[in-house]
Parts: C-alpha cells; sequence; structure tokens
C-alpha cells in the first residue's frame, strides 16, 4: 500500500492574480487547510485565483467539493478561478464527475515536463 503525500500548499500573488501550488494528497483531513490558504491569499483586488495541480496525487470528494464552493464563493467576489497542470487522471475523474468546466480545469501541456 502506498503511502499518503502530505498536503503542502504555496500562495503567490502577481499583480490581480492569486497562483495556489497544490502538492501531495488533498482529502478530507487538509480540505480546512486548503481552504483557508485560498481564503488567505485572495484579497483585495484579485481578479483571478489559479491553483496549480501539478504535484496532486490525490483528491477525494470533500476536497473537490471544497474548490467548487471556493470558486462560487471567488465567483461572487468578481473574480474567475481555475485548476491548471491537472494530471490525466484528474481530469478524467472531474470529467466524469461533470465539473471539470465548471472548476477551469486544464490539463497538463506536453511541453511541461514536471510529473
Amino acid at each position: 500500500m502506498e503511502t499518503a503525500r502530505h498536503l503542502t500548499l504555496a500562495a503567490s500573488r502577481r499583480g490581480e492574480q492569486v497562483f495556489i501550488q497544490i502538492s501531495g494528497d488533498v482529502d478530507l483531513a487538509g480540505v480546512g487547510k486548503m481552504k483557508s490558504c485560498i481564503e488567505d491569499a485572495v484579497g483585495e483586488n484579485v481578479k483571478a485565483c489559479i491553483i496549480d495541480c501539478r504535484e496532486v496525487t490525490f483528491i477525494d470528494t470533500e476536497a473537490l467539493k471544497a474548490l467548487l464552493l471556493l470558486k462560487t464563493w471567488f465567483a461572487r467576489l468578481g473574480g474567475s478561478f481555475r485548476m491548471e497542470n491537472c494530471s490525466k487522471q484528474l481530469v478524467r475523474v472531474l470529467t466524469l464527475l461533470g465539473i471539470r468546466e465548471q472548476l477551469g480545469c486544464v490539463e497538463k501541456t506536453s511541453t511541461d515536463n514536471r510529473d
């Protein structure tokens, strides 16, 4: 059995955009930490929240629910929200659940050599 990868989060801001890098397993145990990180990073004059999922190794339904709620919250503030560098597996799960477009999920590009 594989060991769960510890959840790590990093936030940065460039102009009117907030970037959140998520690494490891995003599950019920880490949902509160993820929500707090995103909410704390979104301040005044932020127009876009971009979640970098390049290093996400696992995501459960509670984490997906939290992302949907955060997207809705951010839209009410007038901002856009999207998930970038999603693995093929994450894209497939979001597509099967019918929420890929709602979360703005973009698959890793072939020029991205980090897996």
